[in-house]
């Protein structure tokens, strides 16, 4: 559920002192108006593999320096993509959270929006995003896919309220049939920003489009 995904830091605290927000309301039209109670959505673990598993994806020659080009697909806001389910090496412990994976891949926005998945670092959880999307992508071509980390977000958000591009802004995300939301866990801590982005969340579910969130934490 919903609620499960935006506790402990992921949603804004409503009580008394709460910093009032800078950014103007977010258009007020019925399709915008979801309960939270109604929402229903899928949460899945990635386990640190065993020590093979993960040097064969280290090995992995199309990978080069991941960590640099996964900043440059953040900051293009397009799926890395080299990341597919093909060079994903997944090992009996995460196993059933790419079949999962590839569940959410073949049938986007159906049973399996939002799908949560969390894990450490460097248990692959970019890479299994960016090959959902990637498999969303190839199969479904007329299909828009934003792909997105939670800073990037953020800082775009703060320059369109400083350009006063807010409505460009919500609709560069909220056309999306697929949006990927990277380093969840980083809107912790960002009131405004987090009100915002469940604001799209909300539009993108009542179109019963797809939504996929990753973090290094469970939403406990």
């Amino acid at each position: 559920r919903l609620t499960a995904l935006i506790e402990s830091g992921l949603r804004r605290e409503r009580g008394a002192g709460a910093p009032e927000s800078t950014i103007e309301p977010f258009p007020k039209r019925g399709r915008w108006g979801r309960r939270d109670d109604e929402t229903s959505g899928t949460i899945a673990v990635l386990h640190r593999e065993q020590e093979d598993t993960v040097e064969a994806l280290r090995d992995t020659a199309v990978l080069g320096h991941p960590d640099e080009r996964v900043r440059a697909a953040l900051e293009s806001e397009v799926p890395f993509e080299s990341f597919t389910f093909e060079n994903y090496f997944a090992g009996k412990a995460n196993s059933f959270t790419v079949a999962l994976g590839k569940a959410v891949a073949e049938n986007p926005g159906r049973e399996y929006s939002p799908f949560f998945l969390y894990g450490d670092v460097g248990t692959g959880k970019t890479h299994l995003i960016n090959a959902i999307a990637n498999h969303v992508q190839k199969k479904y071509r007329d299909f828009r896919v934003g792909y997105v980390s939670a800073g990037r977000f953020a800082r775009r958000l703060r320059e369109a309220v400083h350009d006063k591009q807010l409505s460009a802004f919500r609709e560069s995300y909220c056309h999306c049939e697929l949006l990927v939301f990277d380093d969840t866990q980083f809107l912790a801590g960002h009131d405004d920003v987090q009100e915002e982005f469940f604001h799209i969340f909300n539009a993108l579910q009542v179109e019963s489009r797809q939504i996929i969130l990753a973090a290094d934490k469970a939403p406990d």
